[in-house]
């Protein structure tokens, strides 16, 4: 069989910051009902908990890992412990470029935000321009496929986040008379 190694395709397939596929911001929806927190400061930290911790302190540097090394020290109690985890900017955060993996036909071609690319594969790997934090953005993808001398097409919104991965498949029908899009 035709199997794949990695499917990694950077060269190419890569959106470079600066060309025009800059994703659109999704207007990001407040909750307005706050989850009701119930007395757990005193328990033992959980290992999620002290992993968080110990990431954040991993990625700082210099006089901030000193200061938040002292912080830890100083903080006697569960609770005061949980009080700095709490301190700790979220993951999503950072500014980060967010990563699209696309699985659709191999000879289908590819646009995102209109652009055309040229990675021909079963599965394309893409990188966005970095993207601000906490924001949720969408890629509008499009598959071409011709068949027997028509063209079938299947749109599809992704929602990216910076720092985070998302996959999606874009499944072209078999060829048929009526072409049904999928919701």
């Amino acid at each position: 069989g035709g199997t794949m190694v990695g499917g990694t395709i950077v060269g190419d397939g890569t959106i470079v910051p600066g060309t025009t596929v800059e994703p659109k911001v999704m207007p990001k929806e407040d909750l307005k009902v706050t989850p009701k927190e119930t007395p757990k400061d005193e328990a033992a930290l959980t290992p999620a908990e002290l992993k968080k911790w110990t990431d954040y302190v991993a990625q700082l540097e210099g006089k901030d890992k000193k200061v938040a090394q002292g912080e830890w020290a100083k903080a006697k109690t569960n609770r005061a412990k949980r009080a700095l985890i709490k301190l700790i900017p979220k993951d999503d955060e950072i500014a980060a470029p967010a990563t699209l993996i696309v699985n659709l036909p191999a000879n289908a071609d590819l646009t995102i935000q209109g652009v055309a690319m040229t990675a021909t594969s079963a599965q394309r790997v893409f990188v966005s321009p970095t993207l601000e934090a906490g924001k949720t953005y969408v890629y509008t993808l499009e598959a071409k496929v011709v068949e027997d001398g028509r063209t079938v097409t299947v749109q599809k919104m992704v929602n990216v986040k910076a720092g985070t991965t998302s996959e999606v498949s874009l499944s072209l029908p078999a060829t048929t008379t009526n072409v049904v899009l999928g919701n």
